[in-house]
This record gives C-alpha cells, structure tokens and sequence, in this order.
C-alpha cells in the first residue's frame, strides 16, 4: 500500500467498529467504557489503574475565541466585498 493511501485510510471511514476497552469497577461492579466516561466510573469516580484516557483535541479546545475570530474576518471579508461592489461601475 502506498503512503498517500496509508494517510487517507486514517480518515476514511471503513466501516469497521473498533473495540472499545470495558472497565468493571470494585466499587460498585459497574462496567463502563473509559473512552466515552473520561477514563473514570460514571457512578464513584474511580480511576481504573493502566487506563490511560486522552480526549481528542476538537474535545480539548475551547473553540468560542477561534469562532469568534473567523466571524470576524468573514464579516471584514463581506464589508470589503459590499465596499468593492458598491464603487464598481
């Protein structure tokens, strides 16, 4: 397989449901799935040991300043654009 399709494949869905790792926690015999509880008991908040839970970056970023800086610069973008049409003859 080349390197361009190794990349794209990380993208591309295939269709295939990855595994998720299920936790039973001592506590309360709940099983839970660390990936989708941010790697703690939903119920007790025990951390399983060897678990090591990493949210997503589009998780981890705060997107209200970057939003907010790109509907800035569309509506400078969309004065400039009325401006230019405007004195167009």
């Amino acid at each position: 397989m080349t390197v361009i399709a190794q990349r794209v494949r990380r993208f591309v869905p295939t269709g295939r449901r990855q595994e998720t790792a299920r936790v039973v926690c001592p506590v309360d015999n709940w099983s839970f799935a660390p990936k989708f509880t941010n790697g703690v008991c939903p119920l007790c908040g025990y951390k399983p040991e060897g678990v090591e839970f990493h949210a997503p970056f589009a998780a981890r970023v705060d997107w209200f300043w970057p939003s907010m800086a790109f509907m800035l610069a569309a509506s400078i973008a969309m004065g400039v654009l009325v401006i230019l049409a405007y004195g167009h003859k």
